[in-house]
């Protein structure tokens, strides 16, 4: 549990820390940056995210390695608000890790998958070495599915995978992995808040997560709609087995669905429906899905009075927050004009 001092601790530490969030004029600017280079030196001289950026002296800077330091700064954000925690019992902090895992693992196998493997070493986040479980470095040394299962052998990740190693000439079943993994995250996240809150704490933090499963669910029908003929059997064996606001009838109406705008024509008729802009051809439905949780996030921030639930919200809002930065960076590296990148980007009040 957590102690009072600590309980205000946190608070202050949390809002002080959304107080600095990026602000309407600050995405204005980025947005009318012409290199990768000028958006790291605005970030760098009128952000929150200037501690990071300490390296960059000028626009000569990779866009890779900017995107390491952007993720090493919300890392390190987070790490250091679960330090307050009462006794050190940092159940936020077990969910950090577990998280950062399991991203790290899927863009692994993604990449593999794509016989891409030597990219990952590229891409390889430094900075979470030292605090996970994994041999990121051997990670990204493995040629093979055989090859990660060997460096994964001490973990307990290794047992989920085994069973999804392909057989000779079979594409490895990313999908199958994917749901396996999310499944365990989601599975850790409600068994920590369920063993250290209570009360409202508890029910905050168990709708909040649970919304975040249910729309990464929804999320996922539209995408195998999307141009696969899969059964509804097959697309309901890929989902999280967490729901909020969906109900039976409703996920059976999604996954018969003929199409992935039917999926979210019927999406509509849920509690969320009201909150998805009734946009014609569903352009940017996943920005949709995520300025849901988005929103979610900020009303906790403003009216909750519970601590842990004002820190859930807040590490959902600033991984929001950083992916609006990379889609910037990635607009603007592939030219992109300000209106294209704007309509990727999860703002408030939008």
């Amino acid at each position: 549990m957590l102690g009072s001092l600590s309980n205000n601790t946190i608070w202050a530490k949390v809002m002080a820390k959304f107080g600095r969030r990026l602000t309407a004029q600050n995405y204005s600017d980025l947005l009318s940056c012409q290199s990768v280079g000028e958006a790291a030196l605005y970030l760098k001289n009128n952000t929150d995210y200037s501690s990071i950026l300490d390296e960059v002296k000028n626009t000569d800077v990779h866009r890779g390695r900017l995107e390491e330091l952007l993720h090493r700064r919300q890392f390190e954000d987070f790490s250091s608000l679960c330090a307050f925690e009462f006794a050190g019992q940092s159940f936020f902090y077990k969910i950090i890790i577990r998280r950062n895992e399991i991203e790290q693992l899927l863009h692994c196998l993604r990449l593999l998958s794509f016989g891409r493997e030597d990219e990952y070493l590229f891409r390889l986040p430094t900075f979470f070495a030292n605090h996970t479980q994994i041999n990121l470095i051997g990670l990204a040394k493995c040629k093979s599915f055989d090859e990660i299962l060997t460096v994964l052998a001490d973990t307990e990740y290794a047992a989920m995978l085994k069973k999804y190693k392909p057989q000779d000439g079979q594409p490895l079943d990313f999908t199958g992995i994917e749901t396996t993994l999310n499944t365990y995250l989601y599975d850790t996240i409600f068994s920590l808040i369920k063993e250290n809150t209570h009360g409202t704490a508890r029910r905050e933090l168990i709708e909040l997560y649970s919304m975040e499963a249910e729309l990464e669910n929804v999320l996922r029908i539209v995408r195998l709609k999307k141009g696969f003929s899969l059964s509804p059997q097959f697309i309901r064996s890929c989902l999280i087995s967490h729901w909020l606001y969906i109900t039976p009838k409703l996920l059976d109406d999604m996954l018969a669905a003929e199409s992935a705008d039917e999926v979210l024509r019927i999406f509509q008729k849920s509690k969320y429906g009201k909150k998805m802009p009734q946009d014609k051809d569903y352009l940017y439905y996943e920005q949709r899905f995520q300025q849901i949780l988005f929103q979610k996030a900020i009303h906790m921030l403003h009216f909750s009075v519970n601590p842990s639930s004002i820190f859930a919200a807040y590490s959902i809002f600033s991984r929001i927050e950083l992916h609006n930065i990379i889609n910037i960076i990635e607009g603007i590296r592939y030219q992109l004009s300000q209106d294209q990148i704007r309509e990727m980007l999860i703002l408030e009040n939008s």
